[in-house]
């Protein structure tokens, strides 16, 4: 539905894409085209609220699916519209925060293709060296701070990085599921990377489809591109090349109206917790880009204003949906481990303890509900065994009460 529905260059570069893949994936032609776009646009418009058009998308499927087909078909066009001759528009993949800079600050406006993105996430999340590690924390700076002035970070061996004029980077990342949701934990929503994120997921249901290549609509793609190359960003002069432009403002004031920011208001209201609340305060900032990405022509008509509000929220529930199934439960699940673990250390082989005495160890750190089921566990599992004991403690020689006795050898 939104695939077909789409608006402008945006629309027509998704339904191209799709037309070029041999399954029925609209998620990954809408995926790629919303990354292209969001560099393409990037420094020439902006929303009256200062908010830049540069996004961080993810399309998640499995291998053979028709990720590196939707990658080729951006690098077709970028080559095609000589993006790449009047600046670098293709980002490589950056192996420091330094070195992230440093690209965008040869060009200002780029695209990161991040092939294995679920892998990258991992290795970086879990590295020991600082500067691979500290490439997280400024992907999620650069996507805040988008056409800002930059500072970079102080040497003792080589010059600041500075970026005076602001950078502008989008990212196109691909991933099997298993990769990507198997690098993650809900650190990675707590600290907002996360959400900062389009996330796109294959279809449900595996359909093969023939592919399509119809070079007249790509010829017509590749003009539109060129022409918003040569923006100036004032209104009607379309001739210079320069990509220090100013700025088309857009005004997001119409399509995102009271009516729409009250439907964000109760999205938060309703949020099952805290976690869903982060995504839905992204709500509205991610919606403005993609009315950003709609302006192709320098301005945005308000007619798509449903489409813009019903695809973000769209997406925005199916990532929840798909997190709370493989992020959310995961986390509940280590953590139920974690401290399954802390009752397992209370006693050694042998040893026995009373469910009052276990009650003052544990209440500080579990609730009631908690302790009782994993006390369950550990009896059900043959860890702990419940057994009626002589009680040392009690006045009468034949006093007895009930203990758990750990079985472990």
């Amino acid at each position: 539905e939104y695939l077909v529905t789409a608006p402008g260059l945006l629309g027509d570069l998704a339904r191209y894409i799709y037309q070029r893949l041999n399954n029925d994936e609209p998620g990954i032609a809408l995926s790629a085209a919303l990354s292209f776009m969001g560099a393409l646009m990037s420094g020439r418009v902006a929303s009256e609220t200062g908010v830049e058009s540069n996004l961080y998308v993810a399309i998640i499927a499995e291998s053979g699916i028709g990720k590196s087909q939707a990658q080729n078909v951006l690098k077709e066009i970028v080559t095609a519209a000589g993006l790449e001759s009047v600046t670098d528009f293709l980002m490589g993949k950056p192996a420091s925060d330094s070195g992230l800079l440093s690209a965008l600050n040869r060009s200002p406006r780029q695209l990161l293709i991040w092939d294995e993105f679920g892998i990258a996430l991992s290795a970086l999340s879990n590295s020991k060296a600082t500067h691979e590690a500290l490439i997280l924390s400024q992907i999620m700076e650069l996507y805040s701070s988008a056409g800002k002035p930059l500072k970079g970070k102080e040497y003792a061996t080589k010059d600041r990085v500075d970026i005076q004029g602001g950078a502008y980077l989008s990212i196109f990342g691909a991933s099997t599921p298993n990769r990507f949701f198997g690098s993650l934990n809900q650190d990675f929503i707590e600290d907002g990377f996360l959400p900062r994120w389009f996330l796109f997921f294959q279809s449900e249901v595996f359909k093969e489809k023939k592919a399509e290549d119809n070079r007249g609509v790509f010829a017509d793609i590749v003009d539109r591109v060129k022409a918003v190359q040569k923006w100036t960003g004032v209104e009607g002069n379309l001739a210079s090349v320069s990509t220090e432009t100013e700025k088309f403002i857009i005004d997001t004031s119409k399509a995102l109206n009271p009516m729409w920011r009250a439907t964000v208001k109760n999205l938060k209201e309703d949020a099952s917790g805290p976690t869903e609340r982060v995504f839905f305060s992204r709500l509205n900032e991610q919606a403005t880009k993609v009315i950003l990405c709609c302006s192709d022509e320098g301005k945005f008509d308000s007619e798509n204003a449903l489409w813009v509000k019903g695809f973000t929220e769209e997406v925005l529930k199916a990532v929840i949906k798909k997190l709370d199934k493989n992020i959310f439960a995961n986390s509940k699940v280590r953590e139920s481990n974690r401290l399954r673990e802390k009752f397992v250390l209370l006693l050694k082989p042998g040893q026995a303890i009373t469910r009052s005495v276990l009650v003052k160890k544990t209440h500080y750190w579990c609730s009631t509900l908690e302790r009782n089921q994993i006390i369950d566990s550990l009896v059900e599992s043959g860890d702990w065994s419940l057994q009626t004991l002589d009680n040392p403690s009690a006045k009468s020689p034949n006093s007895k009460h009930k203990a758990y006795v750990c079985e472990k050898i």
